[in-house]
Parts: C-alpha cells; sequence; structure tokens
C-alpha cells in the first residue's frame, strides 16, 4: 500500500548553507540530523557504494520532507549547478508559498539569484525559479493551499 511521498534529497557541498536556504522558507524546521559514519553493511547495499559517509540533514513543512546530505565519502563528482532543468533527472523542487514576494525577497536577500521577479503563471497561479547554493532549482508556487489540479496545472 502506497502512503505518498516521504522526501526528496538533495546533495550538498555544504550542509548547513542548505539547510539554512530551506529554513528561510515559512514553516520549515530542522527534525533530524545525523552524521552517517561509513562500514555499515546496510548503508552500503542501500546506497550501492562502498563506505559512503555522510551529514545528513532533514527540514519538514506540513507533510513536505527535504533530506540534505554532505557526501564525505565516496567523492562526490564535480559541482553540476548550472544544470538546465530540461536535462533529465529532478528538474527543480517546488515548495507551496503562501506569499511569493515576501518568500522571493527573503531568499534574494540570502543571496540566491533567480531567474526572474515573480509572475502570474495562469489561472491565479504564481510562480518563480532561482537556484540553491548547489545549482538546485527551487520554484516558489503560490496556488490554492489544497488544490492537487492548480498544482499539476503550474
Amino acid at each position: 500500500m502506497n502512503h505518498g511521498f516521504h522526501h526528496v534529497a538533495i546533495a550538498t557541498q555544504d550542509i548547513e548553507r542548505a539547510a539554512d536556504l530551506y529554513k528561510d522558507l515559512p514553516g520549515y524546521e530542522t527534525v533530524f540530523k545525523l552524521n552517517g559514519d561509513s562500514g555499515k553493511q546496510a548503508l552500503d547495499a542501500t546506497t550501492g557504494r562502498r563506505a559512503p559517509s555522510a551529514r545528513i540533514v532533514m527540514l519538514t513543512c506540513g507533510n513536505a520532507v527535504i533530506k540534505g546530505l554532505e557526501y564525505h565519502t565516496p567523492q562526490p563528482r564535480p559541482d553540476a549547478a548550472a544544470r538546465a532543468v530540461c536535462d533529465h533527472g529532478l528538474t527543480h523542487l517546488g515548495p507551496q508559498v503562501t506569499d511569493n514576494n515576501a518568500a522571493h525577497t527573503r531568499l534574494k536577500a540570502a543571496g540566491i539569484p533567480f531567474h526572474n521577479d515573480p509572475r502570474t503563471v495562469g489561472g491565479g497561479l504564481w510562480a518563480t525559479y532561482g537556484r540553491g547554493p548547489d545549482g538546485n532549482v527551487v520554484e516558489l508556487l503560490v496556488t490554492p493551499r489544497d488544490s492537487a489540479l492548480a498544482v499539476v496545472a503550474a
């Protein structure tokens, strides 16, 4: 039985910097921190890597969970901060906010570059894309709070 979607995980060079970005969005709070040591067979099997180690932070807001991972081993590949949103793979995170302008202003002041100022994308939806500290695209989105159709229309 499927219970829904639990979390999205983001690998980062600096776990504190990444966590601070998401904590700047209203409602997100840190609920879990862990230093994952290497040499645990279950972790090796789950990640498909030999002797992984990472610092982990989990943040929640409502039923949304963001898991940040700062891997120490194995060594991450070079930064892909300019990865285009049309490239295959995870393209962006879409936190739902109640005030796009306020969230945009707060994150822009924290040094997050945005593609444009918040604007309507039709049907009462407002959105803007910015890039987090590791190049991850974050779409700030204003929709009717409980409308899955509004989210799909974006």
